[in-house]
């Protein structure tokens, strides 16, 4: 009898939702989250990944300096950022006191707060975006790249040409680790009753 009661109440709630203002912040905030995100780390875990192919000479250092932040605990980020980011002391405030520019509020700004979360977490899942790229990029045959500069491709053109169609795949993936990043592919329909 209760389980009918239950299911109702969890049903009505859902229902209500989207006349919430509380639940349209936090959709417009994420939809923001997600706008500038998203974009953000995939341009510069490629960018990253185009040029940590190219090292020949300690690439296996330069990659795990970019995975170290991806495998530190996420509490542990936070606490250090947090203190990076402190309106007075904080140490991203002091280097911009040195190039003239006035202290920010970051955290504690709504302007700044979510570029500044933004920037934490593109910061942190960067490390698995590029090894995401490089496993695409090694996939990739030379003999396409011969080819193309053969008939006389440029960079420009490999890039679009070449690369960014047979890195396909890897995008995807990239793309569904940016929502994972969110938690929404362990909170789809957990919304509490």
């Amino acid at each position: 009898m209760l389980g009918g009661l239950t299911t109702h109440l969890r049903l009505s709630r859902r229902l209500a939702l989207p006349s919430d203002a509380v639940f349209l912040t936090a959709m417009a905030n994420t939809l923001k989250y997600l706008d500038l995100a998203v974009p953000t780390g995939l341009v510069l875990s490629l960018a990253i990944a185009l040029a940590l192919a190219r090292v020949k000479r300690l690439a296996g250092l330069f990659r795990t300096v970019y995975f170290i932040p991806f495998i530190t605990s996420l509490v542990a980020v936070s606490w250090v950022w947090r203190w990076l980011c402190q309106p007075q002391r904080g140490t991203l405030n002091v280097l911009l006191s040195m190039v003239g520019i006035p202290p920010q509020r970051f955290l504690h700004s709504t302007s700044q707060a979510l570029p500044s979360i933004v920037a934490v977490n593109v910061w942190h899942d960067l490390g698995f975006q590029i090894v995401i790229f490089l496993a695409g990029l090694s996939a990739i045959p030379d003999v396409y790249y011969e080819a193309a500069r053969l008939d006389g491709a440029g960079r420009w053109d490999l890039f679009r040409h070449i690369t960014v169609p047979l890195l396909k795949n890897g995008r995807v993936t990239d793309i569904w680790t940016q929502f994972d990043a969110l938690g929404m592919t362990q909170q789809l329909g957990a919304i509490p009753a």
